[in-house]
Order: structure tokens, then C-alpha cells, then sequence
């Protein structure tokens, strides 16, 4: 956001510079027009709240944040004309800064809103990006529209057949914009949620996990794909995980802070640990055991997603393979393996067992062992048959 403030005031002062340079030329009276950037300026709507500085922001968050800006920085091009040369009036990039102060205004109230409720950076990257959508599809600033408008914008994304996480996700990030942020006491009981229709994920067999650990080439990428799989990770997880979580006394790995803010421990396995140890030896980390160019910040997920893709594509899997698909085929192979769901949900962390029950679902082992009626049309024919 503080990106997006400078830019803001770089463009009235490239306001002032062109007015200043067209004035010789142009007659008397159009000499006013430094006046009047001036003017417009001093008429953006001030915002108490949004004019706070923010707190210190951590290194995931102050990541998020730059995510953020990119998204809003792209909007921009939309929600005002953007500049074309000396031809831009001063008039027009005053009227184009003034939207976006409010904007940006309004913006910084919800991310103060989102931080006192402790919600997670990437709620926040998904929430601001929902809302600058809304101010992007009227190139309106949001808090000028009413429940109506809100609502035509959700009919167009269902209309473009978004996904139905997604849209319930900025019909989540919407309410709490105008309830919270806003304060305006809308019912948006008439507009509801997308049903969530009913999908088994995709789990990879033992004989294709070894297959794609055998297509991974480089020691960072075994040892982490190694750590989601053997330990049932989340991305957010493992690029999270620093030296001091191995515990290799009691052959554990503490997750902290994972999905919903909770820790929890997770088996270590002989071999992980020396997979850890060697990519330790090698790389020296410092601050997160796996980090990119920069040593002092984790790796990025886009990055981890985009490696995961690659390695599968090397071994030839024909399924789709995402990081999550390892976390999937790690609670599949345990349940398989006969381990109770009760351990599996704690591995897993999740809230509730009816979570983890899917997996009884992905099993094939009990399908594939239970005979077909067809398989005893065979024995009741030939039973026919003897006199």
C-alpha cells in the first residue's frame, strides 16, 4: 500500500512538471493549471483510519503485502486512464488520484480490520484482491456502490463460470468489507454461497510416489517433497519449517503454526532425517530450512507448486500432481497400512473427523478386495447345471 501511495503522488507531481512545461505556450489563462492540481489534490478524502501507519509486519506478511500491491498496481490500468504522454490533462490525473486515495483508503481500513482478528496473510492477499475486482468491474471506489450493485457483480462471476471456492471466497471477503470495514448493516442472506460439489482428490500409488521421487533431481526439492510426503505437509508448512523443529531424539517434527494458527507434532522418519541432514550440510540455512534467492526469506509457494508440476511432468505421471496430492497419498497410505483415522486426523490436523473420513473413501484397497455380483453369475451357473 505504501508502494501504491507513492505512485499516486509521483503522478501529480508528473501533473505539475507538464502543466509547468505547457504554460509558455499556451495563453494566459491556462497558466492556472498547476493551480488546479493543487486544488484537487488538497480535495482527496481524507481518511482517518487509512492515514495510521501500519504496524511492523513479519516477513511472510510484508511478502503477502507486495502480492497485494502487484494485484492493485494491474487494477489500476482499469479503474483509471492510465497516462498516455503530455496529452494527459492534470485535471484528469487529479480525478484518477482521488479515486484511488479512497480506494486505497478503504483498503488500508480492511487490512487494519483483518489484522486485529489475527487472520492469516494469505486472507488478506485473497480479500483485498476481491475487493479491488469489485472496484474493477465498475470502476467505482467500493464503498459508493450499494447491495444491488454488490450482487449483479456476484451474478457476472457466476455467469463466467468462476470456481465455487472462489466465489465463495469474495462473497466471503465482500461481507466482511461492507460489514466490518464499512459498517453497513446489509442482508446478504439473499445472496448465497456456491454448493460445494463433491470431489475425491487425487492420491498416487506407493510404485508412483517412488517413480516420482526417482524423476527429482536437485537435493532442496528430495528433501522437501520428502518432508510434505513423509510427514503429510501443507505447503505453507514445510516452507515454514526451520532447524530447530527437527527433533531427532524423539524422531519428531513439530509443525508450528500451521493451518488455523495450531502446532502439532508429526512422526519423523530415519529416512527423512538423513535426507535433512545432507541438504543441511549442503545449503547452511539460517533463517527457514528451504529458501530462494534470498537466504534470509522461505521459499515461495508459487515456486514449490510450479517444481512439483515439473517433477511430475519428468516421471511421467499423467495425473495431475499438485504439492497437496503427496499430503493426500500420505493419509490414503497410513489408512491402507491399518492406521486408526483418529491418528491420521492429528497427523493431518485436521478440526474434524469427518475431514479425514474422506480418505476411507479414497482407499481402494477394500473396493478393489470386495468381489463383484458378476464374479458369482459363474458359480450359480455351473451350480444350475450338475443333475
Amino acid at each position: 500500500m505504501y508502494r501504491l501511495g507513492i505512485m499516486v503522488f509521483a503522478a501529480l507531481a508528473w501533473a505539475r512538471a507538464a502543466g509547468a512545461q505547457d504554460a509558455p505556450a499556451a495563453p494566459p489563462q491556462t497558466a492556472a493549471a498547476p493551480a488546479t492540481v493543487a486544488t484537487s489534490q488538497a480535495a482527496v478524502p481524507a481518511n482517518p483510519r487509512g492515514a495510521q501507519q501500519f504496524p511492523q509486519l513479519s516477513e511472510t506478511q510484508r511478502v503477502t503485502g507486495n502480492k497485494v500491491v502487484n494485484a492493485a498496481n494491474k487494477i489500476m490500468c482499469v479503474l483509471g486512464d492510465p497516462p498516455t504522454g503530455s496529452r494527459l490533462g492534470a485535471t484528469k490525473v487529479c480525478r484518477t488520484a482521488a479515486k484511488w486515495a479512497q480506494i486505497r483508503a478503504d483498503s488500508m481500513d480492511q487490512l487494519q480490520d483483518m489484522q486485529m482478528r489475527n487472520l492469516s496473510p494469505h486472507t488478506h492477499e485473497a480479500y483485498l484482491r476481491a475487493v479491488a475486482k469489485l472496484a474493477a468491474y465498475y470502476k467505482l471506489s467500493p464503498d459508493r456502490l450499494d447491495l444491488e450493485q454488490v450482487r449483479t457483480f456476484l451474478v457476472h462471476l457466476s455467469q463466467q463460470q468462476v470456481s465455487f471456492g472462489l466465489f465463495n471466497q469474495i462473497r466471503c471477503a465482500l461481507v466482511f468489507f461492507y460489514r466490518i470495514t464499512l459498517g453497513r448493516d446489509w442482508n446478504f442472506d439473499r445472496i448465497g454461497c456456491q454448493k460445494r460439489p463433491k470431489r475425491l482428490p487425487v492420491v498416487l500409488s506407493q510404485a508412483e510416489m517412488a517413480q516420482f521421487f526417482a524423476a527429482i533431481d536437485r537435493l532442496k526439492y528430495r528433501a522437501l517433497f520428502m518432508a510434505v510426503y513423509g510427514c503429510g505437509l501443507r505447503v505453507s508448512e514445510v516452507v515454514s519449517l526451520r532447524a530447530e523443529d527437527i527433533d531427532s531424539k524423539r524422531m519428531v517434527l513439530r509443525v508450528c503454526q500451521g493451518k488455523g494458527q495450531k502446532d502439532r507434532y508429526v512422526m519423523l522418519s530415519p529416512k527423512l532425517l538423513e535426507a535433512l541432514r545432507e541438504y543441511y550440510k549442503a545449503f547452511r540455512p539460517t533463517a527457514t530450512l528451504f529458501f530462494g534467492r534470498d537466504r534470509a526469506r522461505p521459499l515461495d509457494r508459487g515456486t514449490v507448486l510450479l517444481a512439483c508440476r515439473r517433477i511430475a511432468r519428468r516421471a511421467g505421471l499423467r495425473r495431475r500432481v499438485t504439492v497437496h496430492t503427496l499430503r493426500h497419498s500420505f493419509a490414503t497410505h497410513l489408512l491402507e497400512a491399518g492406521v486408526d483415522l483418529r491418528t491420521i486426523q492429528a497427523l493431518l490436523g485436521h478440526r474434524s473427523l469427518r475431514t479425514t473420513a474422506l480418505y476411507t473413501f479414497v482407499s481402494t484397497e477394500r473396493v478393489a478386495g470386495t468381489p463383484s455380483p458378476l464374479d458369482f453369475l459363474g458359480a450359480v451357473a455351473a451350480g444350475s447345471q450338475e443333475p
